[in-house]
């Protein structure tokens, strides 16, 4: 390909890449890894179905590079840039070299055989960005999900905004060793939320092809679910109730208080609930978490890491033992080094979002208990959002608050609520009630719906204390 051909991302890729050898060879450098991300993105907002003057549909092409170097010395550093100037690109490095640090554990290079091949995003969703139609397909999608919002009333219904975005991203590694590989994927974000006088309501999802009209459907059906003309009140603490938590609300409480003690940085410094000395260990009996980027046309699956490496699915957590943190080069030789004993078991997982830290993809939880009963049977307050920091992933003790809760009575909503939840999540997980929904997916997390009475809820003092006829 000759230079007058290639765009000019290629064309300071290549310059960049040329720079960075010429460093290698004079000796200024050991190794470098470098990924070069492009994004062509289309947003656009309606508040009440109207557009704002000053937020029109917005087109933007952010650029990204990450550069980390390894030094003589075992010295190491790392810089981003978001422009294509050479010259900064090159007092960037410059900077970057004056400001290198000594590493313990550096990043390690290694030839890669090859990479998985994955389709990101469907075929028809990326030749919208050939078309050059994408734009048209945003606002298309925005009235689509709006007049489906509009459907939606109440008495205390105050505004709804919907938000759609749709962007195509391509990413392109090379590292000194002579790796390199490439992705393009592509992403479509939906918003949807509901301002009543005494709560909101919110839902939103990703895709990685063009939403359906039943998937947009379900987005705005998911925002109004709690939105029912009935009765506000405080909860009624004289028979307190089992409480369903939506698989939104499960999610929520395994990132808060699960996912910090699987770091891989927090198993070996000791901060978290959990240390390498736990492997193979029950920790939360019953509970397995998996890993898996491979997974066709989401948005969040991905071919290659920040170092290079290979994605792979991992089985992070098995029938409630640990079994296999995310790693990256050097973590996995700090882990070797710390635990000899565990040489060889590990391996990289194709996670590192930088040269010491990991990023999850898509998420799996599940729980090894019996079905949920019939809802439509029983008592309950479900609860969907959570919100506050209240929350301590040592001991999984947390108190967040859920405004718009509803307290439940065979199937029918006898009223909303505002409260607090509170509670262990570790012990709701394995107490002898709790009972567990399929797996239903929020963004890149698939958890099931908790029904279960290990968990309590104080009602909190409520801005209005008045009743309205049900519907």
């Amino acid at each position: 390909m000759t230079t007058e051909k290639l765009s000019a991302v290629e064309l300071f890729v290549r310059r960049v890449r040329e720079h960075l050898s010429s460093c290698l060879a004079s000796g200024i450098l050991d190794g470098y890894v470098c990924t070069a991300t492009q994004r062509h993105v289309y947003a656009a907002t309606l508040f009440n179905g109207l557009r704002h003057t000053k937020g029109p549909l917005q087109e933007n092409r952010p650029f990204q590079l990450d550069v980390s170097l390894v030094l003589p010395n075992q010295r190491g550093v790392g810089f981003t840039l978001e422009s294509l100037s050479m010259q900064l690109f090159v007092h960037q490095l410059e900077f970057a070299l004056a400001q290198s640090v000594e590493l313990r554990h550096g990043i390690q290079f290694c030839k890669q055989d090859s990479y998985p091949t994955l389709s990101l995003a469907s075929k028809e969703f990326l030749q919208c960005f050939d078309r050059q139609d994408a734009g048209t397909l945003t606002t298309q999608i925005l009235n689509q999900t709006d007049e489906l919002a509009a459907l939606v009333k109440h008495p205390r219904l105050m505004n709804r905004e919907v938000s759609v975005s749709i962007s195509m991203t391509t990413r392109n590694y090379a590292d000194s060793v002579g790796n390199e590989a490439s992705e393009t994927s592509a992403a479509c974000s939906v918003m949807v939320a509901f301002s009543l006088e005494d709560t909101s309501e919110s839902h939103s999802d990703l895709f990685g092809a063009l939403p359906s009209a039943k998937e947009i459907k379900a987005i705005v059906d998911e925002a109004s679910k709690n939105i029912v003309k009935t009765s506000v009140k405080p909860l009624d603490a004289k028979s307190p109730l089992p409480v369903y938590l939506t698989h939104k609300a499960v999610g929520d409480l395994f990132d808060q208080l699960v996912i910090p003690n699987l770091e891989t940085r927090s198993l070996l410094d000791k901060t978290g609930a959990w240390e390498f000395a736990h492997l193979d260990t029950v920790v939360i009996p019953g509970l397995t978490i998996e890993d898996n980027p491979h997974l066709e046309q989401s948005p969040f699956s991905a071919v290659f890491d920040f170092e290079g490496s290979p994605t792979k699915p991992v089985k992070i957590m098995k029938s409630g033992a640990l079994v296999h943190p995310l790693m990256t080069s050097s973590l996995l030789a700090e882990v070797e080094s710390e635990y000899p004993q565990w040489k060889g078991r590990f391996r990289l997982t194709g996670h590192a979002d930088s040269a010491n830290s990991t990023s999850f993809t898509n998420l799996f939880f599940r729980v090894e208990k019996p079905p949920l009963p019939d809802l439509g049977k029983l008592s309950y307050i479900q609860i969907q959002n959570l919100t506050g920091m209240s929350v301590d992933p040592l001991t999984g003790q947390f108190a967040l608050d859920a405004d718009g809760a509803k307290v439940m009575d065979n199937g029918r909503v006898l009223y909303s609520t505002s409260l607090t939840l509170r509670g262990n999540f570790f012990d709701a997980l394995k107490h002898s009630s709790t009972r567990v929904g399929a797996l239903e997916r929020h963004f890149n997390t698939w958890s099931p719906g908790i029904y279960t009475e290990a968990l309590s809820c104080v009602s909190k003092e409520l801005a209005q204390n008045f009743e309205e006829e049900k519907a």
